[in-house]
């Protein structure tokens, strides 16, 4: 079992011991079966934070609600991609469309508005807000770069979506080793096709979201991220999404600068999503019809 999965595993087998060990607590009113299930809900959040760190967030709540026996409602845009569409419902959730034309920001409000409106029925998952988000990388993904590449590393390059990975990740390395650069990086368009990414100066920017934790920004195309991520499978026999391939023509980039300037460095990004989510469309074509 992959270790996301093996977070989920135990999230979902901590959170069942938590919420059958609440019984035996009599309302919190019993010491040790109280503690017990404190304890048990505080490992379900953490594993579940790390699941979130890799599986997309709307399928990782899919799965635990399929699992649990939890309803789930996942708000997204309409113009998300088909096979992401179709994992979600194999899930058995129920999909509310927000405008296509509105992108993630669409999907936030309303979804907002949902919770706002029905409130007894909807608890709001709040990623954008969650310091659980960027903490996760804080711990896990910061410290995992640092050590398997013996703090070498020079160069970190991600996207922003909700802005807990870049961050998080920065967050640590700065610690680790305060020379190490650390760039975020946004589609060069409001109207962009690199799912998953945020163009902050047209959308609503995350809470968790910190400037002073980044020492610098780049800006990819969408043609540029498609085409990556098409090389990756060609040449590498990696099938992965948009924004990895974005991710890792950032971290070219920045790696050609280096030699340019003659320089050496170690770059890394994270390869974020996987390719067979986003089968259809199967290319890129930049002509929007209204």
């Amino acid at each position: 079992m992959s270790k996301p999965y093996l977070f989920m595993a135990v999230a979902i087998l901590c959170e069942v011991i938590a919420t059958s060990a609440m019984k035996s607590s009599h309302g919190f009113t019993r010491l040790v079966p109280s503690i017990f299930t404190v304890l048990m809900y505080c490992v379900s959040f953490y594993a579940l934070s790390q699941t979130l760190a890799v599986i997309p967030t709307g399928i990782a709540y899919a799965m635990v609600g399929a699992a649990l026996g939890v309803p789930i409602t996942l708000v997204m845009p309409e113009n998300v991609s088909v096979p992401r569409k179709q994992v979600s419902s194999a899930y058995g959730v129920e999909i509310v469309y927000s405008s296509p034309f509105e992108g993630s920001d669409g999907a936030i409000v309303l979804a907002k508005q949902l919770a706002a409106e029905q409130p007894d029925r909807y608890w709001y998952a709040d990623q954008y807000s969650n310091p659980n988000n960027p903490l996760a990388h804080y711990h896990g993904t910061g410290r995992e770069i640092w050590e398997q590449t013996g703090g070498r590393v020079t160069h970190f390059v991600t996207g922003i979506g909700t802005s807990g990975t870049v961050i998080g990740t920065s967050r640590r390395l700065h610690e680790l080793g305060p020379q190490v650069r650390c760039l975020g990086l946004q589609p060069d368009d409001a109207m962009h096709g690199l799912e998953g990414m945020k163009h902050l100066p047209s959308s609503i920017v995350p809470k968790i979201y910190d400037e002073a934790a980044l020492d610098g920004m780049l800006w990819m195309s969408t043609e540029e991220g498609w085409d990556m991520a098409e090389r990756l499978a060609h040449e590498e026999g990696l099938m992965v999404g948009h924004s990895s391939g974005g991710n890792v023509a950032g971290a070219l980039r920045v790696a050609k600068g280096l030699v340019a300037e003659g320089r050496g460095g170690v770059v890394v990004t994270v390869l974020c999503d996987r390719g067979d989510r986003y089968f259809l469309p199967l290319k890129w074509d930049k002509h929007y019809v209204w």
